[in-house]
């Protein structure tokens, strides 16, 4: 399944390791992240 990560700019900067931990464990589970570069 092809799904679209959006993290917040205060999770990337408070807690990044858990937008890490997200796409980690959705890959794990066979989807693929898509992370809009405008957001970075």
């Amino acid at each position: 399944m092809q799904l679209t990560l959006f993290i917040p700019c205060f999770v990337d900067l408070i807690s990044p390791q858990a937008g890490i931990s997200i796409v980690s464990i959705l890959e794990k589970l066979g989807h693929e992240i898509d992370y809009p570069e405008e957001l970075g």
